[in-house]
């Protein structure tokens, strides 16, 4: 979470593939992109195409292929504009005022390959509308990919049950009881994939 200025922050979500020490470089790597990268584009377009491109001169040489998902989404508190931009990531879910819960749509234009993938690779965003009251839930796909005994996954379908039986709940209890049913269903609390989860509550003062 990057505050760029008094009214705007960019939320960055990735998950680098596989485990272990490198996998723990290329998130270091990443996190110090990251914030030379917002000193110089609050576009999300551009910070991604830029994360890629260094990203990708970094890990050219390695042996292994060494990708990443991400999502890149800018906030700005007092219009309530989002602008999205995303590299193979699971799209957010969203929770609009009247409780509905879905899918945060996404553009095409938008919907870039993973980071690492491609080194020229040209990311663009799309613009929406953050209105008061308006709930996102951003996460990696160790979660929606828990399995059960019966190798059956939580998935998104899970993922969104879960938050329609939450939604009376202030957004920290909301994530916990999410994660509490995906451990549930999956019978374990030792997730196969790592596992990450953030919310956004917008409340315009």
């Amino acid at each position: 979470i990057l505050p760029v200025s008094d009214s705007r922050v960019l939320i960055f979500v990735a998950d680098v593939m596989g485990h272990g020490a490198r996998a723990a470089l290329v998130v270091a790597t990443i996190r110090g992109l990251l914030e030379q990268i917002a000193k110089e584009t609050q576009d999300p377009g551009v910070f991604m195409t830029r994360l890629n491109s260094a990203y990708s001169k970094i890990f050219s040489t390695a042996n292994e292929l060494m990708f990443a998902t991400a999502c890149c989404v800018s906030l700005d508190l007092e219009t309530g504009q989002i602008l999205h931009a995303n590299a193979g990531h699971p799209l957010p879910m969203v929770i609009e005022p009247d409780g509905t819960v879905g899918t945060a749509q996404v553009a095409e234009e938008a919907l870039g390959p993973a980071l690492g993938l491609f080194a020229d690779a040209q990311y663009a965003h799309v613009e929406a509308e953050l209105t008061p009251g308006k709930r996102m839930v951003f996460y990696t796909d160790g979660l929606t990919e828990a399995r059960n005994g019966e190798q059956e996954e939580f998935n998104e379908t899970g993922l969104s049950n879960s938050l329609a039986v939450h939604l009376a709940e202030p957004m920290p209890a909301l994530l916990d009881s999410l994660v509490r049913d995906a451990v549930q269903f999956a019978g374990s609390t030792v997730f196969e994939d790592d596992v990450c989860v953030l919310g956004v509550n917008y409340v315009r003062q």
